[in-house]
This record gives structure tokens, C-alpha cells and sequence, in this order.
């Protein structure tokens, strides 16, 4: 029994100085290519409501927004309105969204903070 303990034993150490050189290289970190440009990750100043810094307050005021109707093409007339809330993290800010966004008035009975209720209801 003790002979059988021991060549495990080796046998697992042997595994372990076979693979761990190959587990520390898997984890090197790897350089961008030199051609890649580089990603964007805060909205273009240009934008509507990217002064706003708050995140909710400035995915609510995205998702207020109306699409341009003036696109001749359907795919370049997307309503995201509905995405926009669901990037809103407070329950009733993102209920209150997506009453504005699917334009149904009795959501906002959903929406728990009174001023943000009344809010809803007048802008139907």
C-alpha cells in the first residue's frame, strides 16, 4: 500500500513539473496589434445627453429621445428606446422608462416613488 501512495505521489508531482511551464505562459498578457485603433469608451461629446454624468439619468434622457423619422432606410430607423432602459439600474426609474418608451400610460402605476409616478402620468 505504501508503494502504491508513493508512485502516485510521483506521478503527480511529474504532472505538475510537465504542466506548470505551460500554465504560467497561458496567462502572459498580450499586446494589441499595432494596427488596431483604439476602442471608444465614453459617448462623443456631440451626442445628446452625454453631459448628463449621472448613468441612469442619462440612459432615461437617451430613451426619451424620438428616432429620427427622416431616415429613408428601416434599419437605419431603429427605435433603442427599449435597451436604453434596460440599462437603468433603479426599479423605478427603468419602470418609469419603459412606460415613456412603450408609450402605455398605465405603467406608471407600477412606479413606487410618488413624484416619479405624477411625473410619468404627465407626460401622457
Amino acid at each position: 500500500m505504501k508503494l502504491i501512495k508513493e508512485r502516485c505521489l510521483m506521478a503527480v508531482l511529474a504532472g505538475l513539473l510537465v504542466l506548470l511551464p505551460n500554465l504560467a505562459q497561458a496567462d502572459s498578457p498580450q499586446q494589441p496589434p499595432a494596427q488596431a485603433e483604439p476602442a471608444k469608451s465614453a459617448p462623443a461629446a456631440d451626442l445628446p445627453c452625454s453631459d448628463i454624468p449621472d448613468a441612469d439619468k442619462a440612459n432615461l434622457c437617451r430613451a426619451k429621445l424620438k428616432p429620427g423619422e427622416e431616415d429613408a432606410n428601416r434599419y437605419q430607423n431603429k427605435d433603442h428606446r427599449t435597451y436604453y432602459c434596460s440599462l437603468i439600474k433603479d426599479r423605478d426609474m427603468q419602470t418609469y422608462c419603459y412606460a415613456i418608451a412603450s408609450r402605455n400610460k398605465t405603467m406608471c402605476g407600477d412606479v413606487v416613488d410618488k413624484t416619479l409616478e405624477a411625473e410619468c402620468n404627465s407626460s401622457f
